[in-house]
């Protein structure tokens, strides 16, 4: 037996849920946790995410890594280790700044064999270590200001991209969602 509360607080346009159960005692909440209560609520909320925003086209990725979960959030929140794997095979990376909390920034470059770097933005919206990122990305200029993408103007301006780490047995799954965040008509037919 324990007390659960659901917390939505507006944020612009999203809304944040926050769930907390409450127990008598550490040693529930650890059995609760080690039972895997967290991942079952991340999969709920997900569900609920789903439902509440309809059928909007959605990229989802998938992997398994042979390495623990701080390790694999380790080298998708550390400027170092991205430098080393962001981007397409065959490009240089170089990183402007990156602040890993809600309402910070990581800036990006790449640059390919043509020699012209190509600029990128993440806008992070929700940070919880080792487990989720949330946060819009986009084409940038070098200025960090958001710019439509080189290739076709109806791309989507920005994609929100839910990424969720989850670790058994010292593999990590990283699971990434992304869809079009607050597009127009033809950015949602292009995505989709």
């Amino acid at each position: 037996k324990f007390n659960s509360e659901i917390l939505l607080e507006e944020h612009g346009p999203d809304t944040k849920v926050t769930l907390r159960a409450r127990m008598a005692t550490r040693e529930e909440r650890d059995a609760v946790i080690k039972f895997g209560a967290n991942t079952g609520a991340q999969q709920t909320l997900a569900r609920m995410a789903a439902h509440v925003e309809g059928s909007e086209p959605e990229l989802l990725i998938t992997r398994s890594f042979d390495a623990p979960r701080a390790l694999v959030w380790t080298a998708f929140t550390d400027a170092r280790h991205l430098m080393k794997w962001w981007g397409p095979k065959g490009v240089t990376m170089q990183v402007a700044n990156m602040d890993l909390r809600p309402g910070g920034r990581f800036h990006y470059s790449y640059t390919g064999p043509d020699g012209n770097p190509q600029w990128g933005l993440f806008e992070y919206r929700d940070v919880s270590p080792t487990e989720r990122l949330v946060f819009t990305n986009s084409f940038s200029n070098e200025a960090g200001e958001v710019q439509r993408a080189p290739f076709n103007p109806d791309w989507p301006l920005k994609l929100i991209n839910v990424w969720s780490f989850e670790e058994h047995a010292g593999k990590t799954t990283l699971t990434g969602r992304g869809r079009v965040d607050n597009g127009t008509d033809a950015e949602r037919a292009l995505f989709g």
